[in-house]
């Protein structure tokens, strides 16, 4: 699973890719779960790295994964759950400790922390996620849907 948070001048969105183990890297297989999450809240990129690492792990947990890989580019995030960089602000202290009482429901897990290039897909769902404006005071839902074809072909006669 990968993941990336984003935030811009139109807010924060998050940005999750779940694939096989077996997938080649940045190249999205048909039966992988690819999505993007606006954040209508104010937060920091940490915080919205967090917020994409721990929706994915809830996800993750929905699909009664077992043995995990997580892979994001931000190196604070995955050292700091790592253990190997402090946590001192106390928000971040909570959620390195959200994402450490998710991870004791997995056997077993792995994090890695790749290069922004290798991350590529998921950084793209988290910006057009972050860019997304929605109405003021709105709570409906809002969905993106990818459209492979066009309506007209090339070649169609009339």
């Amino acid at each position: 699973m990968d993941f990336d948070g984003a935030v811009g001048n139109d807010g924060a969105g998050i940005g999750i890719w779940v694939r096989s183990p077996f997938s080649a890297p940045n190249k999205v297989p048909s039966n992988v779960w690819v999505c993007s999450y606006k954040l209508a809240f104010d937060c920091s990129n940490n915080e919205a790295e967090y917020e994409a690492l721990i929706v994915s792990l809830k996800i993750l947990r929905k699909l009664n994964a077992k043995r995990i890989a997580v892979y994001g580019d931000f190196e604070l995030v995955i050292k700091q759950v790592k253990g190997e960089y402090q946590a001192k602000h106390p928000r971040m202290r909570a959620y390195q400790n959200a994402v450490l009482d998710i991870l004791k429901l997995f056997s077993d897990y792995t994090l890695t922390c790749v290069p922004r290039i290798q991350n590529s897909i998921t950084d793209a769902l988290a910006k057009a996620a972050s860019n997304l404006k929605i109405p003021t005071n709105s709570s409906n839902k809002f969905e993106i849907h990818v459209k492979h074809r066009p309506t007209v072909s090339d070649n169609q006669r009339y």
